[in-house]
């Protein structure tokens, strides 16, 4: 596959950011559009205009350590497309000057329940919940650096997420445990310099529940499909 310079540059950025994932020894795999993309053109990475990356759970920890070392290079993170709960994922956005075709990475954690891998994000509220929104308002709101010197209102932003993790709603994704559970290792060659990452074992069966059995070829209104895997739930984060 020929890249552009565009693409050349992304490229540049995720070799760093894989070669350190592979340090820390953080098992990431594939996922979603960049998933779909690896697999259609015959397991080579395509650049989109974003990046997505799934790790599961046990590896969270090391996300702090990997936060510190991007950070000494430039890249900036955010967590939670900016919403002040770290659960689900933490976008990484390239270093300022960056020029190439990829918005950012987005990094999803998978925590396992009940024969379920599930993402809760805390930051997309169930539209369908008016206690869910006015919560999550009201903690954007509050957690603006003006506020946070007020000792009553960081009381009462943690009365808010109380209510809003025990009675409000969150859009989560739900898949069925033996579509991630297996991952099959790749290793891969940027610029010449080994990578390692993975893609789940089961992709086919994946890439079928999350865009349908006609995954292999583009569709334009692939948005307005029903999502099987998206649920509406209480977050009920213990951590």
């Amino acid at each position: 596959m020929d890249y552009t310079l565009s693409e050349k540059i992304t490229l540049n950025s995720l070799l760093t950011l894989f070669t350190l994932m592979n340090k820390l020894g953080i098992d990431f795999f594939l996922d979603s559009g960049t998933l779909l993309k690896f697999v259609r053109n015959d397991r080579k990475l395509t650049i989109g205009s974003d990046i997505d990356i799934g790790i599961f759970e046990k590896d969270k920890k090391k996300i702090f350590n990997l936060k510190v070392l991007l950070e000494k290079r430039g890249f900036k993170i955010s967590l939670q497309n900016n919403f002040s709960v770290f659960y689900d994922y933490i976008r990484i956005n390239f270093p300022k000057n960056f020029k190439g075709k990829s918005k950012h990475v987005d990094i999803y954690i998978y925590r396992n329940i009940k024969k379920f891998y599930i993402l809760k994000r805390p930051h997309k509220f169930s539209k369908n919940s008016l206690i869910s929104k006015l919560s999550v308002y009201g903690i954007n709101f509050l957690n603006q650096k003006k506020y946070k010197k007020f000792i009553f209102i960081n009381f009462l932003f943690h009365c808010l997420f109380f209510i809003y993790n025990n009675f409000g709603k969150s859009e989560q994704f739900r898949f069925p445990e033996d579509l991630l559970k297996s991952q099959l290792r790749i290793i891969y060659y940027i610029n010449n310099q080994k990578v390692i990452f993975n893609i789940p074992k089961n992709y086919c069966r994946y890439l079928s529940y999350r865009y349908t059995s006609n995954w292999r070829f583009p569709d334009k209104n692939w948005k307005k499909r029903t999502n099987k895997f998206v649920v509406n739930d209480n977050l009920k984060i213990n951590d």
